[in-house]
């Protein structure tokens, strides 16, 4: 057989298999509507280890602009407020839907750090953040510091550190979106939560008889 006679043929199976094709079309695309896909149904979970706060807090960063229900943590006063000093609140403040994230904050109150408490949680009040802040009874130590975002990743400090830990260079974090991992220590944080005391609460009973001043967005 001639090459020229070959390909006329293999033109002509095209051919037909492009015109089975278009009369099939209906048929394919009718099947294809009855396929359900489910997304990242077989994505394998991550783990990161993160290093350093020039590192730690633009992911923190990252994960409060990517917050749409809810942001929670449990770290210490000292670390709150370092992180506002680091500009990480202004993300929140910034955040396009910051009147209907719940924002969520376990941390321990003493009389040390009262002062510079207030004026944090006054800046979070003026800036309409929806926040709430909660303190474990006396005598509760705080789980391992770690940020949640809504149920989706995760981020822990491996690292120990006593109340008045700050972030520091040689702070060690893992973060992950293994949704197993993810919502066990969701469980750990809720029932800390619900066991903890309203930080306004603790603020009257280390000041007795002093106005606390301190308010959330969501006083009226």
């Amino acid at each position: 057989m001639s090459f020229e006679k070959l390909l006329d043929l293999f033109i002509k199976a095209k051919m037909d298999e492009t015109q089975r094709l278009q009369q099939n079309k209906d048929e394919i695309l009718a099947e294809w509507q009855t396929v359900t896909i489910e997304e990242n149904c077989n994505a394998t979970p991550k783990f990161t280890v993160i290093k350093g706060r020039n590192y730690i807090y633009p992911k923190i960063q990252q994960m409060i602009q990517e917050t749409k229900k809810r942001f929670s943590s449990i770290t210490t006063a000292a670390g709150l407020i370092q992180a506002n000093q680091f500009g990480l609140f202004d993300a929140g403040f910034k955040h396009p839907l910051k009147s209907e994230i719940q924002a969520r904050f376990l941390t321990i109150l003493s009389e040390e750090n009262m002062t510079p408490m207030k004026t944090l949680f006054r800046e979070m009040t003026r800036s309409k953040l929806n926040f709430e802040v909660r303190t474990p009874y006396s005598g509760l130590k705080l789980f391992p510091r770690m940020v949640i975002r809504d149920e989706e990743e995760i981020m822990f400090f491996i690292t120990s550190k006593t109340s008045t830990a700050m972030v520091e260079q040689d702070d060690l974090c893992l973060w992950t979106n293994c949704k197993a991992l993810v919502q066990t220590l969701i469980g750990v944080f809720e029932e800390i939560w619900r066991n903890a005391t309203d930080i306004k609460k603790r603020m009257a009973e280390i000041e007795p008889g002093k106005q606390t001043i301190i308010s959330n967005s969501q006083s009226p």
